[in-house]
């Protein structure tokens, strides 16, 4: 006679238990996508801070043009040159006067100068170019120096748009690494307004981001906005 082994009541709950908890992975892993998927589409301080932070690693210092080696009548305001002699970052030596325009009843005298870096001011120089001055049609050369760096200070609103697909953010922000070049650039005249560049003050500024398949994506030429009050 051949003999059957029952089956017990353990079997089958054992089965239905790798059932249950396979079925359990599933939904776990299923909540974790739908969790993760959700808050790829959210956008929080965090995360702005974050990306702000990154793509300002690569953003160069703020710079301005001076002028340099002998210089091209009404080319030089003689305080800044001054001002920045004072502070050990250029050599300033009168070479000549002249005359301009000449052959005219009436010229104006313009003093002549001679402005080179010092080793102090060499650590700010970034480049140099050549402007042609009008009415002069004279070539000039400028330093283009460092003036200061800019600091995110901190994400102080996110607007998201009804679709969800774009967000305003809004944050504030400052001057630090302030140069001798940029303390005297106040006595700089252009056109009407004053640049300065003190630390300590806090501007406010606006960025609009945009959301991909991916995540959220600032606009790829962003930099903190340059604001000079008057």
């Amino acid at each position: 006679m051949t003999e059957t082994t029952p089956i017990t009541e353990q079997q089958p709950s054992t089965w239905f238990r790798k059932i249950v908890t396979g079925g359990s992975l599933v939904m776990v892993l299923l909540v974790l996508f739908v969790s993760v998927g959700c808050g790829s589409r959210k956008l929080d301080r965090g995360r702005v801070q974050e990306m702000m932070d990154g793509q300002l690693k690569s953003t160069p210092p703020l710079t301005h043009e001076f002028p340099a080696g002998r210089t091209v009548p009404g080319t030089v305001y003689e305080k800044l040159a001054e001002m920045l002699q004072s502070k050990g970052v250029i050599t300033y030596t009168v070479v000549g006067e002249v005359k301009y325009p000449p052959g005219h009843m009436m010229p104006t005298t313009y003093t002549i100068h001679d402005i080179e870096l010092t080793p102090e001011g060499q650590k700010y120089k970034v480049g140099e170019t050549v402007h042609t001055i009008s009415p002069q049609n004279m070539q000039q050369k400028y330093y283009l120096m460092k003036v200061a760096d800019q600091s995110l200070e901190a994400i102080t609103g996110i607007r998201e748009n009804a679709s969800g697909d774009s967000a305003t953010v809004e944050f504030t922000w400052k001057y630090i690494n302030v140069t001798p070049f940029g303390e005297a650039a106040s006595l700089i005249s252009t056109y009407g307004d004053r640049l300065e560049y003190k630390e300590g003050t806090v501007f406010s500024g606006t960025v609009v981001v945009t959301r991909y398949d991916d995540g959220w994506r600032l606009p790829s030429n962003w930099r903190l906005p340059v604001q000079v009050p008057r």
